[in-house]
């Protein structure tokens, strides 16, 4: 304390460090972050523009520590220098913290997004992440002038509309087929309007399709089915109820008798879906979002009411940083997932009180384009209601907790940990071998290892393009290269460790590759040399030598087989 803040308050730096010890943490917490942050921080923050955009923090590595999103980034930022003693989370985040970046856009919802991609792409430590999760699948209506209706594993920001997620992947088809059945929206993926003459499927044939791959009904009339679909997935039952009965009155009375009767079946068994829950009427239309963390983990789950009616229940995994409070998790979750959500209510009832309330609502209200509020329930049914959406969050959390505890890490992987000084435990390794295959193919080979422990889904072949002859070093780099590239526009996790066959040539080569994307030493890179106890690190011009009889120097060693022993099955 008395180092840093000498050269601010030369006079005072002795007396700053007396009180300090007398008096406690409490009353000088303010004052103490602001000596312990970064001076280049502190001299970034000067030029920080008054504009809506995202702000980064970085590590000693260049690893993204924090990503924001601010209204003004030069207010926000000032909250952090100049602020009262900010959580227990933020103030480690400053403590490691030593540069600082923005990016500009051009108003705050843009920003929010900007937000959610860079936190889904880079993992920042302290930042609360909604875990990518394929056990919990969204139902997705395509951004097509005959949109299709699939299940989607993610949200993009392709301007398609997503309604879940939903607690399992069999309920949510389930769901589909019923939509299908009843509004006969496509699933095919044919892009429409065809450019050849199709022929049609079968469930054209047996009526569960309206056909407009084959002109068997206009655009207008899709549309509107289409309508039906978004109407029946946000639970406005009783208007789409008496949109039915107009259509099916209106069909009798031009004798369209069969439409008619179809019409009338669609009625009566969305009648009985559609059926008021064991809620009280007065719920109107409101969300009950109720959260639960602990152990790095968070689960939020959503009952979303429609005039009365629970009409979905929602579980949302998150990564949670051990610090963070559930006021401080509720505040961002709620920002980035209704950031994207078609069916926003006017009322989002919480189980706590997010930090920023306001903003949160402002954010929320612009988003939506009417006003948004959010209440913690006092008492009565809401109350009630929310003990109950809180009781499901704790029981998942509880059972995510217990599955997270029987994840055992083998002793190779913290071994090796221990012996790179990496900054992470290398729980996904990702390795690289190039085979040549005659003087004109060339293959690379990825083998992923999850835990110790090869993962054959995440395996691939690489048939090299680029390459004229049989040259390692460029093949290295393009595979690298489209590897990553992808990852990154995909938004998938990148490794914890880059293992390549090789030595220092291939090293350099899958360093350039990770430098053009900007990943440089951002991921853990080693290449494994011919002789099998040596590595190859960036920074260092001789080999390492790791014990022989060392697990870790095992664990790379089965892994750069396996490698190889993929490679070589290309056909």
């Amino acid at each position: 304390l008395y180092k840093s803040s000498s050269h601010i308050f030369p006079k005072q730096a002795f007396s700053y460090v007396i009180a300090y010890i007398l008096i406690g943490v409490d009353k000088y917490a303010p004052l103490m972050h602001n000596f312990i942050m970064n001076d280049a921080i502190k001299e970034k923050y000067s030029r920080a523009p008054h504009k809506p955009g995202v702000y980064i923090f970085y590590g000693k590595r260049g690893e993204h520590l924090y990503i924001g999103k601010a209204r003004d980034i030069k207010k926000r930022l000032a909250s952090y220098i100049f602020g009262e003693a900010p959580s227990p989370r933020i103030a480690a985040m400053l403590r490691n913290a030593v540069e600082l970046d923005w990016i500009i856009t051009d108003n705050e919802l843009e920003a929010l997004i900007l937000e959610a991609n860079l936190i889904r792409q880079y993992k920042p430590r302290y930042n609360v992440e909604l875990r990518d999760d394929k056990r919990y699948p969204y139902i997705k209506i395509t951004n097509e002038p005959f949109p299709r209706l699939t299940i989607a594993r993610r949200k993009s920001n392709d301007g398609a509309l997503y309604f879940g997620p939903y607690a399992d992947r069999t309920g949510a088809v389930r769901l589909m087929r019923l939509i299908r059945r009843l509004f006969r929206i496509r699933i095919c993926k044919y892009e429409l309007p065809p450019k050849r003459k199709l022929r049609a499927c079968i469930l054209f044939d047996i009526g569960r399709c309206l056909g407009p791959c084959i002109g068997a009904c206009t655009e207008e009339e899709y549309a509107r089915a289409v309508d039906e679909v978004v109407m029946f997935l946000k639970g406005k039952r009783t208007e789409l109820l008496d949109r039915l009965r107009a259509q099916m009155e209106q069909a009798a009375d031009e004798m369209r008798f069969e439409e008619a009767a179809r019409l009338r079946d669609t009625i009566s068994e969305l009648s009985k879906l559609l059926v008021p829950q064991k809620m009280d009427s007065d719920l109107g239309d409101r969300d009950f979002v109720g959260l639960a963390v602990g152990g790095g983990i968070g689960v939020a789950m959503i009952f979303r009411v429609r005039q009365g009616a629970m009409i979905a229940r929602q579980t949302v995994p998150l990564t949670v940083p051990r610090k963070v409070n559930v006021s401080e998790a509720l505040t961002e979750f709620l920002l980035r997932f209704y950031s994207q959500d078609p069916d926003m209510p006017p009322e989002i009832l919480v189980s706590d009180m997010p930090t920023e309330k306001e903003e949160v609502e402002r954010t929320l209200s612009d988003i939506r384009g009417r006003r948004v509020t959010i209440k913690v329930p006092q008492r009565g049914e809401k109350y009630e209601t929310m003990k109950l959406v809180l009781r499901n969050a704790e029981l998942i959390h509880g059972e995510l907790i217990i599955q997270k505890k029987k994840v055992h890490i083998p002793y190779g992987v913290l071994e090796l940990e221990r012996l790179l000084n990496i900054p992470r435990t290398p729980n996904r390794i990702e390795a690289f071998d190039i085979s040549n295959f005659g003087s004109d193919t060339i293959v690379a080979s990825m083998v992923q290892f999850v835990a110790g422990r090869a993962n054959k889904q995440g395996y691939r072949h690489y048939k090299i393009k680029t390459v004229i002859g049989q040259d390692d070093f460029a093949s290295m780099r393009e595979v690298v290269f489209r590897r990553y590239r992808r990852l990154l526009d995909e938004g998938k996790q990148l490794p914890d460790l880059i293992l390549v066959d090789g030595g220092k040539g291939q090293l350099s080569a899958a360093l350039q590759s990770l430098d053009k994307l900007g990943l440089k030493g951002k991921i853990p890179v080693v290449a494994i040399a011919k002789r099998l106890d040596e590595l190859y690190l960036p920074g260092k011009s001789e080999p390492v030598s790791l014990p022989k009889d060392s697990a870790a120097i095992r664990l790379l060693q089965r892994i750069r087989d396996e490698a190889h022993r993929f490679a070589i099955t290309y056909s």
